[in-house]
């Protein structure tokens, strides 16, 4: 394999620093146009939707750069080195620079190679406060390439391959985290249905409380008892990937601070409200002043109570108690004061068994992670290198970057895609249009939604404390059948979206014998609607008129719906997030769009959460092949469903 060294001045066809449109003008901002800044990038790969977007009258007015898709562009003021690489036409702030490479190489390997060389990147920055990288200085760089382009692309393939096993990881232990929360939801309820009465003050529930000791870094050794400080408290666990260690003094000091198995450690400085329990296996160990050790009465599990503070209701909570606008901080009082709801200890039990069995499965996908990141590693240095034979790697799949590229770049630059840009935004906004105009529900559809959510919430509390009985809500199902009669035909007139939207109101009739269905009849009006939605268009799911589509065209080649995406794609079936990417590209990749695993992460993190949810997860066991064993193996997996 040929390598070839040159500067990135010589190997750039494009290298565009972006702009910052004027602040105070609000017509430049939240419009269709993605305006990356230095948070997006380092996420993933391909860059998704932007935090921040702005309009075509900012580009028109050259208020911003535009970049085409394929460009990889760096953090070059501040945080060195952050990366990413456009997948539509794009925008960034003036902390980014965005590089197109020329036929010589191919924008993948060159985004591999700058993650593997970021410290020549932070190198070149000019030692101000704020390190700059300025283009002279890019352009001087020296990069190493194999002459072939097509070795390139089989060393951009296998990185890829790589990083996707180690992202695939991290969705896995994502998803654990969340599959707790949620069934913490579930076992005590979600934090909107707190009742005041519930509601206990941790103080009233605490054996022991203290701070940790100040002024130990005299102390610190290479070895000895373990030193806590906030880096090794989160998500109910200690962290001991980051220990410091020390030699204690022999004093009231020491034995005031030096936890024991079970207790309850929160963090009361800077980043408040983490929570870990001290564990068993903890041996000695002491923590630091940032951080308070709560010893709790029996009635109250820590691991429960961890938990608990992790939670919307309890973490703000604390959030409410700090008080300082310059330096975060909490005292004793504070933390007596915070709020706990203590249900029966058995069922606090249950779900800490559930947390141990989850905690195992978490450190065996951390060690396979770990082990992942350091495959990747030394492929990299040895890709580079030019020490891998690839040759037999098929990289027919992937995408010819250089078949259009120079017109590509030509069109981009000159505003070719102006047009383009312009269209999508207008059905877009049709589409946005349409959806926030609730004209189509009358008064009597309005009380129907509301009575309906009510008699939902009133049936989910009577769950809770065991059996229901009819007598119990009989007026409330025989008021919302009176409304329901009157409201049921306009129902028929609603496009597939404007039903979809109220379907889950009435998700409470599933627990409800067919007795009562059959004498309230007006109580099912959204969920008595069922579509086949696999055989179904974007456009007639949303009602988009026919003369819409003639003047746009389908709005499926402009955007994709995600909850339409779910219920076409996975109804009635369980999935993996790896079919989820599976599919998702299959359906956009044509239109240039691609799999962003933070934003579908953060979408499916809201879509299993409340009463309105559109996902629910479990753990299903399925049978692998195991390739050393030569024989079949059953695993837990998380699997995801529509609900």
């Amino acid at each position: 394999m040929e390598i070839i060294k040159k500067t990135i001045g010589e190997i750039e066809s494009l290298i565009k620093t972006g702009k910052t449109p004027p602040s105070k003008e609000e017509r430049y901002y939240n419009g269709n146009i993605n305006w990356y800044t230095p948070g997006d990038l380092d996420k993933e790969k391909f860059l998704g939707k932007s935090n921040r977007t702005i309009t075509e009258e900012a580009l028109a007015e050259n208020k911003a750069t535009i970049l085409p898709k394929n460009t990889v562009v760096i953090g070059a003021i501040g945080d060195i080195g952050k990366l990413g690489i456009t997948t539509i036409e794009s925008c960034t702030n003036q902390q980014i620079t965005g590089i197109r490479t020329n036929e010589e190489v191919y924008f993948e390997y060159f985004y591999y190679w700058l993650k593997a060389n970021k410290h020549l990147l932070r190198s070149k920055a000019k030692n101000a406060i704020l390190p700059i990288l300025n283009n002279e200085n890019i352009r001087s760089i020296k990069i190493e390439f194999p002459k072939d382009i097509e070795d390139q692309k089989r060393i951009a393939k296998v990185l890829s391959q790589c990083e996707s096993l180690i992202q695939k990881r991290k969705q896995s232990i994502d998803l654990l985290d969340e599959l707790l929360k949620s069934t913490f939801s579930s076992m005590f309820g979600r934090y909107d249905e707190i009742k005041q009465t519930d509601i206990d003050t941790l103080g009233n529930n605490i054996s022991y409380l203290t701070s940790g000791s100040r002024g130990w870094a005299k102390y610190y050794t290479e070895n000895g008892a373990k030193f806590l400080r906030i880096q090794n408290v989160g998500n109910g666990i200690i962290r001991t990937d980051n220990l410091i260690y020390v030699n204690p003094p022999k004093s009231a000091e020491s034995e005031r601070t030096r936890v024991q198995p079970g207790d309850l450690v929160i963090s009361i400085t800077a980043d408040l409200g983490r929570t870990s329990v001290i564990p068993e296996n903890i041996g000695e160990a002491y923590i630091n002043q940032h951080l308070a050790l709560i010893r709790l009465n029996k009635n109250i599990n820590p691991v429960y109570a961890a938990y608990f503070y992790n939670m919307p209701f309890g973490n703000n909570a604390i959030q409410r108690k700090n008080r300082s606008a310059v330096k975060a901080g909490l005292n004793f009082n504070d933390i007596r004061s915070f709020p706990i709801v203590i249900p029966e200890l058995p069922l606090q039990n249950k779900f800490v068994q559930i947390v141990d069995k989850i905690e195992v499965i978490k450190q065996a996908f951390k060690l396979s992670l770990k082990e992942l990141e350091n495959l990747y590693e030394s492929i990299s240095q040895r890709a580079f290198k030019g020490e891998l034979d690839l040759s037999k790697l098929n990289i027919s799949d992937m995408e010819d970057s250089k078949k259009n590229d120079l017109e590509e770049v030509k069109d981009d630059i000159t505003g070719g895609n102006e047009g383009t840009l312009k269209n999508k935004a207008e059905i877009i906004e049709i589409i946005e249009n349409k959806k926030e105009n609730d004209s189509y529900i009358n008064e009597n559809g309005l009380l129907y939604i509301e009575k309906s959510k009510s008699l939902r919430s009133k049936i989910y509390s009577l769950i809770k404390g065991g059996d229901i009985n009819e007598v119990d809500f009989s007026d409330d199902l025989m008021e919302i059948n009176k409304i329901g009669e009157q409201f049921h035909s306009e129902i028929q007139e609603f496009t597939p979206w404007q039903i979809d939207q109220h379907k889950s109101v009435e998700r409470y009739i599933a627990l409800l014998p067919k007795l009562i269905l059959d004498e309230y009849p007006y109580i099912k009006l959204f969920s008595s609607n069922q579509f086949d939605y696999n055989s179904m268009s974007l456009d007639e799911y949303y009602g988009i008129p026919e003369d819409i589509i003639m003047q746009y065209g389908s709005i499926e080649d402009k955007t994709t719906d995600l909850v339409f995406f779910f219920k076409k794609y996975f109804s009635n079936k369980l999935f993996t997030i790896e079919d989820l990417e599976k599919k998702y590209n299959q359906v956009v990749y044509d239109r240039g769009d691609w799999f962003k695993y933070e934003e579908m992460k953060e979408f499916i993190f809201k879509a299993i959460d409340g009463d309105d949810a559109l996902l629910t997860q479990t753990f299903e066991e399925v049978e692998i092949l195991d390739i050393e064993l030569g024989k079949p193996q059953t695993i837990k997996k998380i699997m995801l469903k529509v609900i």
